[in-house]
């Protein structure tokens, strides 16, 4: 007795996994974006998108993702004294950061608070996600602004410098 059969081969099956592949201004090392002199009480710049304060966030890799942004340090310095300065105390920090705000802005809107400088914790990730899929770039900007009390204290701030370290984190999304 005999009976039918039939084959057929299949060959070159492959799986692959996808790729989250993060850079900032088409870099994966670290990048400056934010690099300000010269600022003064009642200086801001709140709705620029200038190289002075922006980033392009863009996903290179073939999966979607969301990008979280952690604040991992604020360094305040008490710089070059000035006459208005000779009194202070020099040992410690500056006075910048009591009279600088932030906020973060993706693509012209704005995605958290502002924040006094001095009043962000350290680390620090603002519940805030950027979708940011694949092939696809967003600008990431941090607009400022230098509060002015009014009154002479705000002369304590006179050439201190603050410097703020953000790491952008690319997270898949969807999937199992």
């Amino acid at each position: 007795m005999a009976a039918f059969s039939d084959s057929v081969t299949s060959s070159d099956n492959t799986v692959q996994a996808g790729t989250v592949d993060l850079t900032l201004d088409g870099r994966d090392a670290t990048v400056t974006f934010l690099d300000v002199e010269n600022i003064r009480p009642g200086d801001d710049n709140i709705g620029s998108v200038t190289d002075q304060n922006t980033v392009t966030l863009a996903n290179g890799g073939t999966i979607d993702g969301a990008v979280e942004v952690t604040v991992t340090d604020v360094r305040d310095y008490e710089n070059d004294t000035t006459k208005a300065e000779e009194k202070e105390d020099t040992t410690a920090g500056g006075e910048l950061q009591k009279y600088l705000d932030v906020r973060a802005v993706v693509d012209g809107t704005v995605i958290t608070d502002w924040y006094a400088v001095e009043q962000i914790p350290v680390p620090s990730t603002p519940p805030t996600t950027i979708a940011l899929d694949s092939g696809q770039s967003k600008q990431f900007s941090v607009e400022w602004r230098f509060n002015d009390p009014g009154d002479k204290t705000v002369n304590e701030a006179q050439s201190d410098r603050v410097e703020i370290d953000l790491t952008f984190r690319l997270t898949q999304t969807g999937g199992v």
